[in-house]
């Protein structure tokens, strides 16, 4: 169950509101291109390289565009044609033209080619190149604009409206955190991409065809992650290839391009004059409310769109959810106080009078029905999707590697032995293991290949008969004056938990080798907190405990939840969260120290953060290591006083450059350059401390390093409760 959202996400605290505002204004190139909704009848072809030719078991931007009108428009029957072949170029695609494309009828085709027509072993690192790489450079160019105005003849010849994309990007901008992520950028292919935009441009304005740029929009929102993780991406290892988070920006990208609509449902009510105000993309039927209830039918023109696969990391790359999805509740006219929503009687989360006043976007609640049944549709999109995908993966080979066969197709065993004297040519390239997937499953599907067909076609016919929107029961009751105390998440809890403080009660470690407990008796107090108890510590000389061995070193993860007990724009005698009590000094150097504050140090001067910092141990010889201490700031503007906040650090081996990484309420907030590590364990660490009282909740240390994915479920889990109670503590305060 869901309850309102709190006063700090409401501040917009530093990177809790990542949405982009109006930042892919240029995804089209100007509205006079600007591509036409899809009309019920549709057939629509999407045609490009291997990023259309997708993956299995994963949306591609094409199968998210489908899914946006599969629940939106529910009554336009769209067909869609993927039509990307892997490795494909531009003079392959005319190639291709009359046995893969034509048989479509596509009413709109869009086409997004480039990434293989440029080469891109062509390009390095340097902006200059001898006269005869420029010259090999302009030929491949030369060939993709010839071989693109063939193509969008053959397109328009058959009566189709034209899109054109631009190529998505090579993301040549993103650090790479080690090997192990990203292979080493080139980083001027995408300059190559970038002259084929404007190829792209001026054939779309010659040809009447409608642009959407790929290229600026992708580029737009990765840079922006960037303000705050210059490593961030949304490519796979190669930096070609946009993973499902990339595909899902496209999707946003072309949809907005469209001016496809955000509304999905609007229902606003007056409880207390009994009366509908406003219905749109629906209707409501029946009313019987009051100043203290409200129940009635809703019987919508749409569903949400489902973002389960997106999930909220995907969503905070762009503003989805206000352009693109809004299923509006508003409920005026109620009397103060804490109110039940339940739509066809089940329970779905408890809002507050001026919450409903104000409107909840339906679709962020993934429990209500029309919610899972738009689930439903995706689950089916997928299945529709890898049938399409084994499609493509015999188109590949029929048109790119049994074009060279002489032999009886037919005959699986003849089919076979010319695929293993290909796998044996190609032993030793990197490629080879693609082709040998995709060989194995020709061998298996192609005789199938109708079977598969016709099951397609019998899932696109499910598509029509389960997405249709049903009528809906709602009920909103009063239940008292206050909300009450969600339930704590449950998670899939990460590997590598070493040392545990839960807090419940106790200040015993729930985990830890040996056990741990506080060296000295302190007095202190507990309070409800994100996770269960919170221990609040008021004592200035902290909670004392013994190191364990079990406390991680290199290659670890800090995570905690901490509430300031004091104003902070008051900014003396700012406290220690965390630190570990024995560093050495030689000079001005601080040597195994390791440490999380509350300080103004740092740019920007006079300004509240939280600072992590650490540095490692003397090297062999007895000298100081050269990279020094380690630092991660986040300024903590809009945290307040008695607001929960969520705190991770993750710490890779020294010396790894972009190492320390901190994150704030599950997302990235801030990075340090160099890693730097304590290498030995101390004798003792504190918690707290000093002359201001702070409360802490769920204090974990890990192993090993987690993921993005792994830190916002460790935020997840508290963070229902973290948001009621920081609401609480904002009202109490007003």
């Amino acid at each position: 169950m869901t309850t309102a959202k709190s006063a700090l996400q409401r501040a917009g605290v530093g990177i809790l509101c990542v949405c982009l505002g109006t930042l892919v204004q240029s995804a089209s190139a100007d509205a006079a291109r600007a591509p036409a909704l899809f009309r019920d009848g549709e057939r629509v072809c999407f045609i490009g390289d291997s990023i259309t030719h997708g993956d299995y078991d994963r949306s591609d931007y094409h199968e998210f565009i489908y899914l946006y009108y599969l629940t939106r428009f529910p009554e336009r029957r769209i067909t869609i044609f993927d039509r990307g072949i892997s490795g494909d170029t531009s003079w392959g695609t005319v190639r291709r033209f009359e046995q893969d494309i034509a048989p479509c009828k596509a009413t709109v085709s869009t086409i997004m080619l480039g990434m293989n027509d440029v080469n891109r072993g062509l390009y390095g690192s340097s902006p200059k190149c001898s006269p005869e790489i420029q010259a090999k450079r302009d030929a491949r160019l030369n060939q993709y604009r010839e071989h693109m105005e063939k193509l969008c003849k053959q397109v328009l010849g058959t009566g189709s409206r034209l899109v054109l994309f631009t190529p998505s990007p090579y993301d040549q901008i993103s650090l790479s955190k080690g090997r192990e992520y990203l292979d080493p950028a080139r980083p001027r292919v995408n300059d190559g991409l970038v002259i084929v935009t404007g190829y792209c441009k001026d054939l779309a304005e010659r040809y009447g065809a409608a642009l959407v740029d790929m290229n600026a929009g992708m580029l737009q929102v990765l840079e922006k992650q960037h303000e705050v993780d210059r490593t961030y991406t949304f490519y796979a290892k190669h930096r070609v290839h946009p993973d499902m988070r990339g595909h899902f920006v496209m999707a946003y990208l072309f949809l907005k391009a469209q001016s496809a609509p955000a509304l999905v449902s609007t229902v606003k009510i007056d409880a207390a004059a009994k009366k509908v105000l406003e219905q749109a993309n629906c209707t409501v039927p029946d009313l019987a409310a009051s100043e203290t209830s409200a129940r009635f039918t809703v019987a919508a023109g749409a569903l949400p769109f489902p973002t389960d696969e997106v999930g909220p990391l995907g969503l905070s790359l762009v503003p989805f959810m206000q352009d693109l999805n809004r299923e509006t509740l508003c409920v005026k006219g109620l009397k103060p106080g804490a109110y039940a929503l339940k739509i066809d009687g089940k329970p779905l989360g408890y809002y507050d009078a001026a919450t409903l006043d104000g409107g909840l976007n339906l679709a962020e609640n993934r429990d209500t029905p029309q919610y899972r049944q738009a689930a439903k549709v995706a689950a089916v999109n997928m299945q529709r999707d890898n049938l399409s995908y084994k499609l493509r993966g015999m188109a590949l080979i029929d048109l790119k590697t049994l074009n060279r066969f002489k032999g009886d197709k037919t005959d699986i065993t003849q089919v076979r032995a010319f695929f293993d004297k290909r796998l044996a040519a190609m032993e030793g390239k990197t490629w080879q293991p693609f082709y040998k997937r995709q060989f194995d499953a020709y061998i298996e599907s192609k005789p199938r290949e109708a079977e598969i067909a016709s099951r397609m076609a019998d899932l696109e016919d499910e598509l029509y008969r389960i997405n249709r929107p049903k009528p809906h029961r709602y009920e909103i009751t009063r239940i008292g004056d206050t909300l009450p105390l969600p339930d704590i998440e449950t998670i899939v809890e990460p590997e590598g938990l070493t040392f545990y403080l839960p807090f419940d009660r106790s200040l015993v470690a729930a985990k830890s080798d040996p056990a741990c407990a506080p060296i000295e008796p302190v007095a202190v107090t507990y309070e409800t907190g994100p996770v269960g108890d919170a221990v609040v510590i008021a004592d200035e000389a902290g909670l004392k405990y013994p190191e364990p061995a079990s406390f991680p070193l290199n290659g670890s993860s800090i995570a905690f939840w901490v509430k300031p007990h004091w104003d902070l724009s008051d900014t003396k005698d700012l406290p220690f969260v965390f630190r570990k009590d024995d560093p050495k000094r030689i000079g001005r150097h601080l040597i195994n120290h390791q440490e999380f504050r509350i300080s103004t140090r740092g740019k920007p001067e006079g300004k509240v953060k939280l600072m992590y910092s650490s540095s490692p141990g003397l090297t062999e010889d007895g000298k100081y290591p050269p990279c020094g201490i380690s630092q991660a700031r986040w300024v903590a503007e809009g945290w307040r006083r008695n607001q929960w906040l969520h705190v991770c650090v993750t710490l890779k081996p020294f010396g790894r450059t972009w190492g320390t990484r901190m994150y704030v309420q599950g997302r990235i907030a801030a990075i340090g350059q160099w890693q730097t590590p304590p290498q030995l364990h101390g004798k003792t660490f504190t918690l707290g401390g000093g002359k201001r009282t702070l409360s802490l909740d769920d204090f974990r240390a890990y192993n090993r390093i987690l993921d993005t994915e792994e830190v916002y479920e460790l935020y997840r889990l508290g963070a229902r409760r973290a948001q009621h109670l920081n609401r609480r503590a904002s009202v109490g305060e007003e």
